[in-house]
């Protein structure tokens, strides 16, 4: 098979990388010594798919590493399931969590145990997530205590992105496929939409609004979530009023406008994500944007027995103007989504956890997270380590490849590896038996994102005097938001955030804005630093 540009171009940068470092340990050998440790999710969302080792891949770790893991998760609010274990002192051995202030309480406490005498067992944490990303890492007293999860070596990163613009398929095609590169030949297609469906949702915002987001980000080039994450809007090297902002104003006027002629989810703040999915599988929506587009849409596909391509991703609409090849509908950041810390809990075996998630992060573990055990959906590899799918796989339907866990239990991504490598082993099966998600990821959703390593620095304490005015702050907006998006024209609109940026200015917006000024640019200044 003709190699595409994609591949060629990842197969050339593992090349390279695999010149400057010697290929990690073969598949590892079964191990004696059974290793059990329980390991948090810290999330509401999360449960184990099924119990762990009843499935081909958590079932090959325990038989062959001797891992035993016991998964704890919220069954409701995670994070008040964590302040619980922290009162009680009734720890787990892992927690996986976001970066910034939780972590930073623990470390304070002394429940987390410092990493840095362990290094000598991580070396493939070293290698692909590097000495800059670890440094990144590190606490104020400078010892590391997290290890990333789903991260970027600095060198290597290709991008990565969940954010995206859909459409179906059928609906797209019956209404003659228009060109859909402006907001407002987006306007005018979903005006025929409404008219030609009057059943189908014209554009779906997701739950909690995530339209929001992305329409912004399509108002400028190289934008960043500063509304709903940072609320403030970076500019000229400072953070200015968010509400101020022409692009946060454009973007609300926009959507107001499509609010208006019900062009657009109306209970877009208040559905939640299992309806929104209930829409999709029935084929109930013409276009959607959300920050995890392929997790939403797969699932109506797979059940779309006549057009397994109901809902298809498009390269992102964008304000007229605007160079749609240079939009960025998320970030990245290359020290991961979230950490794994290790508690106090943990101590007498921390050696021996190390040693399992640095093997699971490395080249063997990813591929038997990513790929399934050898002999089962692969039996061979070729010379960049990566595997070439056998018959079992490109015959598996979308239901058995899901039952098999592939990606399920993998909480120590490494995801330059992953990135470079599954986009060349679906290249190799025949079209009709590729994923046409990870098509989409290597051809869309990869090439519209941006490192955003520069936003990482934390936010207020929660309990401090700035996190409270923080979440004062979050509160104006949110409410400021809703209704914005439900004005009855766009003077009533923009009123509406004058008013809530001058409330905002007097509870503390200043000195919010100067803590995210001063931090941003400490964080610039580090980035640079590690750089050099």
């Amino acid at each position: 098979m003709k190699p595409t540009k994609h591949r060629a171009l990842v197969l050339c940068a593992i090349g390279v990388l695999l010149s400057l470092t010697s290929m990690a340990c073969g598949q590892a050998k079964k191990q004696t010594g059974v290793l059990g440790f329980s390991w948090y999710i810290a999330y509401d969302w999360f449960s184990p798919p099924n119990a762990w080792g009843a499935d081909v891949v958590s079932g090959w770790i325990k038989e062959n590493k001797n891992v035993d893991i016991e998964w704890v998760y919220p069954s409701g609010s995670g994070s008040h399931k964590l302040n619980l274990m922290i009162a009680t002192k009734e720890l787990p051995d892992v927690i996986c969590i976001d970066r910034g202030a939780r972590v930073e309480s623990l470390i304070d406490a002394g429940m987390l145990l410092p990493l840095d005498p362990y290094l000598d067992l991580l070396p493939n944490f070293k290698k692909w997530a590097g000495k800059t990303n670890l440094d990144l890492l590190r606490h104020s007293d400078g010892k590391l205590y997290q290890l990333p999860n789903w991260y970027f070596s600095p060198d290597y990163s290709i991008g990565n992105g969940n954010s995206g613009w859909a459409v179906n398929s059928q609906i797209y095609k019956q209404l003659g496929s228009p060109i859909l590169k402006t907001y407002q030949d987006l306007e005018a297609y979903l005006i025929r939409v409404k008219q030609a469906y009057p059943d189908v949702i014209p554009l779906e915002a997701g739950d909690s609004f995530q339209t929001i987001t992305l329409v912004f980000r399509g108002m400028a080039e190289q934008l960043s979530d500063y509304m709903g994450n940072l609320l403030g809007t970076p500019k000229n090297g400072k953070f200015t009023k968010v509400f101020k902002d022409e692009n946060v104003r454009a973007t609300l006027v926009f959507i107001n406008r499509l609010m208006r002629q019900e062009l657009i989810t109306q209970d877009g703040f208040t559905q939640t994500r299992d309806q929104v999915m209930e829409k999709l599988i029935n084929g109930q929506v013409a276009v959607m944007a959300t920050w995890d587009v392929g997790a939403l849409i797969t699932p109506a596909n797979d059940n779309n027995k006549i057009d397994p391509l109901l809902y298809h991703i498009i390269w992102p609409p964008v304000a007229q103007g605007v160079d749609p090849n240079k939009v960025a509908l998320s970030g990245y950041s290359t020290i991961g989504w979230n950490v794994n810390v290790f508690t106090t809990a943990a101590e007498s075996k921390i050696r021996q956890i190390l040693s399992f998630l640095d093997w699971a992060t490395g080249e063997d573990g990813q591929r038997v997270l990513i790929y399934g055990p050898q002999g089962y959906f692969w039996d061979d590899k070729d010379e960049f380590g990566i595997p070439i799918y056998n018959q079992r796989y490109a015959k598996a339907s979308q239901q058995d490849r899901n039952q098999a866990r592939l990606y399920n239990w993998d909480w120590v991504g490494n995801a330059s590896w992953v990135n470079m490598t599954k986009g060349v082993a679906n290249d190799r099966l025949a079209p009709e038996e590729r994923d046409g998600m990870i098509e989409f990821q290597t051809q869309i959703l990869w090439k519209t994102v941006k490192n955003e390593n520069e936003f990482t620095y934390n936010k207020p304490a929660p309990d401090s005097e700035l996190g409270m005015t923080n979440t004062l702050i979050a509160d104006y907006y949110d409410e400021a938001i809703a209704s914005a998006l439900f004005a009855s024209d766009q003077m009533t609109l923009l009123k509406i955030l004058d008013q809530a940026q001058a409330e905002m200015d007097q509870i503390g917006y200043d000195l919010f804005l100067q803590y995210h000024n001063r931090e941003w640019q400490k964080k610039r200044a580090q980035l640079k630093k590690l750089s050099q």
